[in-house]
């Protein structure tokens, strides 16, 4: 997983030390199912829990010898369990435990994502009713036509997550099955009665029928699932920026940022940049007045324009110095550097680099002594390529 985009409880559920634990609980229920058949001493289940442990590097040592990762896995373990763990595996296969413990996975990181999904509703159903009589334009194809309010807009947001948490619910149901059927899933050395206590014990229910595997329409099901409510967020984003957008400007996005930059302020004689990812103009206004920011940093793709720009300039004037924020391309370092000309009072100074070839030759720049130089073409002076 991608760790700056991971929050930390589901990145938990993912990580590998998670993967091979959860591999590890299959395998001590299916060696306690078996105890309860008479087919494991008692005794032996007590001490494998005693000792039960893993270690990932020796897993992938031995991996990379045997090329197979349950036997790895399974011989890291025996090194701490010793001679009982000739009772963990018995009568199994491969993918009984890994299919298994993926999806006690899958049934943890659900209940995160189900809970996200209902928070959501509460805040969009909130919201609907505070907007139920704030009027604004409707529009059919981008153009406007009759008037519609903004809570009708999100009240058909909160249905559509209604809808989607419907849908979640069903692919939870069906990919929280397991299976301990042996080889090709007909239970020839291990009984139906292992499979039912160890779903049981997890949580889970027991595939109906199985060969190998899990079979893999239910994983279908739920990415399918997952992509759709992904598209719902991304449809609902998407509009937020639009209406936020410099010619349309019917609603603003909050965003805190005082206590983390005046935290930082408190903690370091350094000097502090900040601010190249703001999105719209009004939030550099509050570290602009509080100078939480020695130097701010707007981007003109992100703060919506050579305009909005010129305002965030013109906002933090004999307040805060200003570098605009430039690693973007041709056109942005063009963009840039003209609001530096309309108001070389206010511009310290601008990012440029000179690694990225794509942000530099077609806008016919000159740098003389460390300062970057109008071209003499029309417009940005950006030249085709």
């Amino acid at each position: 997983m991608i760790q700056r985009y991971t929050r930390p409880e589901m990145g938990r559920i993912w990580s590998e030390e998670n993967s091979f634990q959860k591999w590890l609980d299959v395998e001590i229920l299916a060696a306690e199912g078996l105890a309860r058949l008479g087919k494991v001493p008692k005794a032996a289940i007590a001490r494998i829990r005693k000792k039960a442990r893993f270690d990932v590097k020796r897993i992938r040592a031995i991996e990379g010898e045997v090329k197979h990762e349950i036997i790895a896995f399974l011989s890291s373990v025996a090194e701490f369990i010793g001679d009982d763990a000739r009772y963990l595996h018995v009568g199994m296969t491969s993918s009984d435990v890994m299919d298994t413990a993926l999806a006690i996975q899958f049934k943890e990181a659900s209940v995160i994502i189900e809970q996200d999904i209902k928070n959501l509703m509460k805040a969009l159903r909130s919201q609907a009713r505070k907007y139920k009589w704030t009027v604004q334009i409707g529009r059919t194809h981008g153009v406007h036509a009759e008037p519609i309010t903004f809570g009708l807009k999100l009240a058909l947001w909160y249905q559509e997550m209604a809808r989607n948490l419907s849908r979640f619910k069903n692919a939870v149901d069906d990919i929280c099955v397991g299976q301990i059927s042996g080889a090709v899933g007909t239970f020839a050395q291990i009984s139906p009665k292992v499979e039912a206590y160890v779903c049981r014990k997890a949580g889970l229910k027991p595939a109906l029928v199985s060969n190998q595997i899990i079979q893999r329409d239910r994983h279908a099901y739920y990415f399918a699932t997952l992509a759709i409510i992904a598209s719902s967020l991304e449809k609902f984003a998407v509009e937020v920026r639009h209406l936020q957008r410099t010619e349309v400007q019917e609603a603003e996005e909050p965003f805190t940022v005082g206590p983390r930059y005046d935290d930082l302020r408190q903690h370091t004689r350094l000097r502090i940049s900040g601010g190249e990812l703001f999105w719209g103009r009004a939030r550099f206004q509050e570290i602009a007045e509080h100078g939480w920011c020695d130097v701010i940093m707007p981007d003109v793709k992100h703060v919506g324009g050579f305009g909005p720009l010129l305002d965030v300039l013109r906002m933090g004037a004999k307040k805060i110095e200003i570098s605009p924020h430039n690693p973007s391309g041709p056109i942005s370092t063009a963009a840039s550097l003209h609001a530096a000309a309309v108001h070389p009072e206010l511009v310290h100074s601008l990012e440029y680099s000179f690694q990225r070839k794509y942000t530099r030759g077609s806008t016919g720049e000159v740098i003389e002594k460390g300062v970057l130089k109008l071209g003499d073409k029309p417009g940005w002076g950006v030249a085709p390529q």
